[in-house]
């Protein structure tokens, strides 16, 4: 048997750590998230005994000193760089991964929602249906089935009488705009007679015998109908017949009396 690199002892020390799931055989979930990631501060490259390399040698030895602490300063600059990299890119990396877990958390989420199919606490264990817990999930599922309902016929709803007043506005609009055409154009011919009228002042020296038309006023746009205006009116709309529905159960039509 061959003995472990450094890279593969490293790896099978991760099973005993927070990190294990990097090297288990299992899916990764959004909850599984590495340890923190700690940085360094990495001083930019500085010229160490830069007064010793400058001072000319006197013998062999000296130069060699000399060479070797040059090529010393090299060695630290370089890796300095190279630390400096790596300590970036990991962190782009790091900033990577927290988005990639966020739209996990929002997949695995999306599907929770999806899978709700009445199935109550499908643990594998025998239940009873009289039991508090199967009651309050059986429960709790028509009440989301009964919202979903309640929901789409809202929105039905609403989406009908937005097309209805769309439609209203449409007409609306146009003969808006019509009527502002009509003003325009009549504030267009008269600044055509009006102008042909300067002119003819400017010409016999004298001033004109009306002033400048001025442009009348049109009509604003009229405010375009949203589908959220009628989501909000059809929900009210309903809490209004649940309150006069409630107010009508403690009427009884027999001969009036209560």
């Amino acid at each position: 048997m061959l003995p472990y690199t450094p890279v593969q002892c490293g790896l099978a020390s991760l099973a005993m750590t927070s990190a294990s799931f990097l090297v288990s055989a299992s899916l990764i979930q959004s909850d599984m998230v590495l340890p923190p990631l700690f940085t360094t501060t990495i001083t930019p490259p500085t010229q160490q005994d830069a007064m010793l390399l400058d001072v000319k040698p006197s013998n062999e030895f000296e130069a060699q000193l000399q060479a070797a602490l040059h090529t010393s300063n090299m060695v630290v600059a370089m890796q300095k760089q190279v630390m400096a990299g790596m300590q970036a890119q990991t962190v782009l990396q790091s900033m990577y991964l927290e988005g990639v877990q966020g739209q996990l958390q929002a997949q695995e989420e999306k599907k929770i929602k999806k899978r709700k199919t009445g199935k109550i606490n499908m643990d594998g264990w025998a239940k009873i249906l009289t039991q508090d817990n199967i009651i309050e999930g059986m429960k709790e599922w028509q009440d989301g089935q009964d919202k979903a309902v309640e929901e789409a016929t809202s929105k039905k709803k609403a989406k009908e009488q937005y097309n209805l007043a769309m439609d209203v506005w449409k007409v609306r609009e146009m003969d808006r705009k019509e009527r502002n055409a009509k003003l325009k154009g009549g504030w267009e011919d008269d600044m055509r007679k009006w102008g042909i009228e300067r002119d003819s002042a400017k010409q016999e020296h004298c001033k004109p015998k009306w002033t400048k038309p001025k442009m009348p006023p049109l009509e604003k746009a009229i405010h375009k109908p949203l589908v959220v205006d009628f989501v909000t009116q059809g929900f009210e709309s309903d809490e209004d017949d649940k309150d006069d529905g409630d107010e009508d159960d403690g009427n009884v039509d027999d001969g009036g009396r209560l």
